[in-house]
């Protein structure tokens, strides 16, 4: 996890965090973290190999507002790793990790950049990531059942029920 400052220039007039600002922010975050943590440079990565991830899908919940010049904390991980993609999560809390934020996955699809066509993760790569991945508790919870979860246990709230 990381800690970032919102700024003034990514906030709309109500001086809350642009929608479209909160995936620059997470991604960035998970950039940081690969390179930090695991000494992982995806770009360096992609212009050696000519192969790289490109985002499939995001699934973004805004559950309450950053706002400017508030110190947010993005914590991410990996929640499944398979041959040809990456559904990664990426949380944002307030500096205490008192109040959840958002929550973000998305799913990276991995691609030859010569023929712009998925392909599968070579066994060197299955054997770097695939031991890092942090499953969630329940295997088939949904991303609306994992953004409840967070936003209930958040607000002292467990006994909430979706729908």
């Amino acid at each position: 996890e990381s800690k970032y400052l919102i700024r003034f220039q990514d906030c709309d007039p109500f001086d809350h965090l642009n929608n479209s600002r909160y995936i620059d922010y997470l991604l960035s975050a998970r950039e940081e973290h690969l390179l930090r943590e695991y000494n992982f440079n995806a770009y360096e990565f992609i212009r050696k190999n000519k192969k790289g991830w490109v985002i499939g899908q995001n699934q973004i919940a805004y559950v309450s507002p950053a706002k400017v010049m508030e110190t947010v904390v993005i914590a991410t991980c990996i929640l499944e790793w398979n041959t040809g993609n990456i559904l990664a999560e990426m949380q944002m809390w307030n500096e205490n990790k008192t109040r959840f934020k958002s929550l973000l996955w998305t799913r990276f699809i991995y691609i030859d950049l010569q023929s712009a066509k998925k392909i599968r993760h070579d066994a060197t790569l299955m054997e770097k990531f695939a031991p890092l991945a942090c499953p969630l508790p329940e295997k088939s919870m949904t991303f609306e059942q994992r953004s409840f979860q967070l936003a209930r246990k958040n607000l002292g709230m467990a006994n909430l029920k979706i729908g």
